[in-house]
């Protein structure tokens, strides 16, 4: 009984993987240009991390409605099409954090008081950039509010418990943004929505 519980597990498992390739591998890459510098003038900050340009979408919208300043989380060595899939799984398994190749100065980066922080979900949790980025600053004091895309991880899965983690000092909003990629195009309105709801 055990045996087949375990081959059952491992079945699931493989399916699991080949979709999560099949999400990323059907997408490609944008550029991994960073945004201009931001100068800390607005009392909002959208950050985000983007591979395939879902989540690039998402933080456009917030930051032209929020008035706010905008940041990308760009990797040293960007993920391409052919190791985007293996990489984010092993970096995730052994804990790296990949270096980012933009910063903010931590003066401006202390005038923000509402950081929105956007990201795809990968392997059920956070991007190992985004990792690096909320491990580089104190956001001690700070309203962190979560967006993502996915490709079932509605929930955003360990990501939203993962920046509780990361952030334990920082106020986190619970009422998410979860927009499935393949609907981002059409999300205007939904992400508006959700920003007035928000009454931040």
């Amino acid at each position: 009984m055990k045996k087949r519980i375990n081959i059952i597990t491992g079945l699931i498992l493989i399916i699991l993987s080949m979709l999560w390739a099949s999400s990323c591998t059907s997408a490609i890459a944008i550029d991994n240009e960073p945004e201009k510098p931001v100068t800390g003038n607005s009392e909002a900050l959208v950050v985000y991390f983007s591979w395939s340009g879902n989540t690039q979408i998402l933080a456009n919208i917030i930051a032209e409605k929020r008035n706010a300043d905008l940041f990308r989380i760009v990797p040293e060595v960007p993920y391409t099409n052919e190791d985007v899939f293996s990489r984010a799984q092993e970096e995730l398994n052994n804990g790296v954090r990949p270096p980012l190749a933009e910063h903010i100065d931590h003066e401006i980066m202390d005038r923000y008081e509402i950081i929105y922080i956007g990201f795809p979900v990968w392997w059920y949790d956070l991007p190992m950039p985004v990792w690096s980025f909320l491990e580089e600053y104190d956001f001690s004091g700070k309203t962190i509010v979560p967006f993502f895309s996915h490709n079932g991880s509605s929930s955003g899965a360990s990501s939203i418990s993962t920046i509780r983690r990361l952030c334990p000092n920082s106020t986190i909003i619970e009422r998410y943004l979860s927009i499935r990629g393949s609907n981002v195009n059409s999300a205007e309105a939904d992400v508006i929505q959700w920003i007035n709801n928000l009454n931040i």
